[in-house]
């Protein structure tokens, strides 16, 4: 149930079904004459049958060569079964001459949509005619000749018009002349008995693009060490570069620096040559300028919250900027005065002796702002007063110093002592200045509060070790030996009483937080352990050449004759026996379980049968009891040189002193020495004398 028939405008043969909605078709789209043969394949529906079983090449050839021969099949009833011949006669082709002959095969479920679809295929195909396909796309140098090789063949004809009327050349490639513009040629591969398909070939020109940058469009002389400008070359498909700059420098680097040393305005021309080997170039200005040095301007120092004050001498006009950058115009004038300044600030003066400005000078202006910090501890110096708290100004470098208390100004020391006694809370104040004057202050509120329980172990000491005790959780305490805590033996971290010889309680508080604390008491026990032996300190070997060593030590359980050094371990009682003449050392070293003490005397072994005891009467000392310091008056050792000793009262040597000039009277320092009850003796030649003195403090 299908048909056929002819459309003679778009030279169109189409199928279609009885239900008229699916079509097919053929269109000659070329010019030739076109031929058609609609074909009833059967003999259905009473229509006539126009092939037999076998579809002979005669008859192929008789309905395709007798032009629009049948326009239409299956017209009778509801159709046939149906075909078409669609084709176009060429009249005359010569030997090795090819033509072209284009078809379009189209579908859809009208007959308009067969025709809107050969409409569209004819234009596409006019289009194809007059834009072939490019078979290649090159690149050339403006106003210079190009060559063409193509790859896809041998032989081509090259011709400068889609008609093919103009040929240039035969052979595979082809050069041009000079070209200024994009240029389109027109070929065909020539490689067989017959013509190939038109193609093009599109020229188009290489545009190097020369462009580069540079650091600095004008370069002032000496804003840098090196006075270089650095050129960065920013053009497209370079491979070669050329700089010059009509100054005698240039270089073939892709980013030069180069360096200017005299001011003037200079060419800076960038040549390159492209991948392609194509020329361009490109130019910029360059500018250098020499300024004048900048004005002589000193940093400046001012006290916080007063203005500055910047000009240069001569009254020569000035600009004043924010930013080295010279961004932020301040000032511009002769003098110019600050804003009030809290902090330290960078301003940036040029002055304009020429058509340009200056080099900047940088004027800092600093912010003199003395430290101001302090300290507050309890004072440790008077040991009347226990409730007086040391001020100290930390900043040594303070010229003027202002406490307050509680408003009240107190001092103007660096360091300064308040009483606070029957305060609860007291607010202190310290204001000073440096050498410009300027001030600055702080304050602290001190809360007085009652001190944290020092602790503390007792102690056990030996009579010859020193006792110390230093408290825990605190570090100012008060030390008493009264449990009245009346007046403090100390202040401060850590006691030392020195040698004990007998036990002690010791009366403890702290005043860390200013209050004092309730009392601890530490029990000090001294072991009883002593070395005594008693000795003359002379012996004149007229009289006898024996001392007699009797151990009177305390609570000891070891003891050690020692003899010049030399331990003879623990001799009974007995004598020692000395020979001839000189000066010894006997000592005696004791122990128990927990100390060990050691006594030595000096011992004077003389032989003179003429020894005399100088008589008290005839020498002067005073005072005694004395504080430290002792006189002596005597004529009785003039023009002798004499021995001077200070001994405990069990012999033991505590100082010794050769006099050899003697001046009347004699002077000895003993401030040194701990109080108590001493012997002194005086000894020069066969003269001998002693005394006791008492130290006191």
């Amino acid at each position: 149930s299908n048909r056929a028939d002819w459309d003679s405008n778009l030279n169109l043969g189409y199928v279609f079904d009885g239900t008229s909605t699916s079509y097919a078709g053929i269109a000659l789209l070329t010019s030739q004459d076109p031929a058609y043969y609609a074909i009833d394949n059967l003999t259905l529906n009473g229509n006539t049958q126009d092939i037999s079983n076998d579809f002979t090449k005669t008859d192929k050839y008789n309905f395709i060569s007798g032009g629009i021969a049948k326009l239409q099949a299956g017209q009778i009833g509801s159709g046939n079964d149906v075909s078409h011949l669609v084709g176009g006669a060429i009249d005359e082709l010569l030997l090795n001459q090819s033509t072209k002959i284009a078809f379009v095969l189209v579908a859809g479920h009208t007959l308009n949509d067969l025709q809107a679809a050969v409409s569209q295929a004819q234009s596409k195909y006019a289009e194809y005619l007059e834009n072939p396909p490019v078979l290649s796309f090159q690149q050339f140098c403006l106003n210079l000749p190009s060559t063409i090789t193509l790859t896809q063949g041998t032989n081509f004809g090259f011709y400068s018009d889609i008609e093919l009327i103009n040929q240039l050349h035969t052979g595979n490639d082809f050069t041009t002349g000079p070209l200024t513009g994009d240029t389109i040629f027109y070929v065909i591969n020539v490689d067989q008995t017959y013509d190939g398909d038109i193609h093009s070939v599109k020229l188009y020109p290489n545009f190097p693009e020369p462009d580069f940058s540079i650091s600095l469009d004008t370069l002032f002389l000496d804003d840098n060490p090196s006075n270089t400008i650095q050129f960065t070359d920013l053009s497209q498909d370079a491979v070669q570069w050329e700089w010059s700059f009509n100054h005698g420098f240039g270089s073939i680097a892709q980013n030069p620096t180069i360096p200017f040393e005299e001011p003037g305005e200079f060419t800076a021309q960038l040549k390159i040559v492209s991948s392609m080997g194509c020329l361009d170039s490109i130019s910029k200005i360059i500018t250098v300028i020499e300024r004048e040095p900048g004005p002589v301007l000193e940093a400046l120092i001012i006290c916080s919250g007063t203005k500055a004050t910047i000009k240069e001498d001569g009254k020569q006009n000035i600009m004043v900027y924010a930013d080295p950058e010279r961004t932020q115009l301040l000032f511009s004038g002769v003098e110019f005065q600050t804003g009030k300044l809290t902090t330290d600030t960078i301003f940036y003066v040029t002055n304009q002796p020429g058509l340009i400005e200056s080099k900047p000078t940088p004027v800092i202006v600093t912010i003199s702002t003395p430290e101001v910090n302090f300290s507050v501890q309890p004072d440790t110096t008077n040991l009347k007063e226990k409730f007086e708290m040391l001020l100290i100004n930390l900043n040594e470098n303070a010229v003027t110093n202002e406490w307050q208390v509680n408003d009240q100004m107190i001092s103007d020391e660096s360091q300064a002592i308040f009483n606070y006694e029957g305060f609860k809370d007291i607010k202190v104040f310290l204001l000073v200045s440096d050498t410009l004057g300027c001030q600055n202050s702080t304050s602290q509120l001190i809360n007085l509060a009652k001190s944290d329980l020092p602790k503390a172990d007792p102690v056990f000491s030996c009579k010859n070790q020193p006792v110390i005790i230093k408290p825990s959780n605190g570090f100012y305490f008060l030390f008493y030996d009264q449990s009245d805590l009346e007046i403090p033996i100390y202040k401060g971290s850590t006691l030392n009483l020195g040698h004990l010889k007998m036990d002690q309680e010791i009366f403890i508080t702290s005043i860390d937080q200013f209050l004092e604390s309730d009392p601890i008491s530490v029990n000090i026990t001294i072991d009883s352990l002593e070395a005594l032996f008693e000795i003359k300190p002379i012996l004149n070997l007229s009289d006898a050449n024996q001392v007699p060593l009797t151990n009177q030590s305390l609570a000891s359980d070891l003891w050690d004759w020692i003899i010049d050094g030399i331990h003879y371990g623990a001799l009974p009682d007995t004598s020692w026996t000395f020979e001839r003449p000189g000066h010894h050392e006997i000592g005696l070293q004791v122990s128990n379980q927990q100390c060990v003490d050691t006594l030595f005397q000096d011992l004077e072994v003389v032989e003179t049968l003429g020894l005399e005891i100088v008589a008290k009467e005839n020498i002067v000392l005073y005072p005694n009891p004395s504080e430290g310091y002792i006189w002596l008056k005597s004529k009785q050792f003039e023009g002798n040189a004499i021995q001077v000793r200070l001994m405990d009262l069990h012999g033991r040597l505590i100082w010794k002193q050769i006099i050899s000039n003697q001046s009347q009277p004699m002077g000895f320092d003993l401030s040194d020495t701990q109080p108590g009850m001493y012997i002194l003796v005086i000894q020069a030649k066969n003269i001998i004398w002693q005394s006791k003195i008492l130290l006191t403090r």
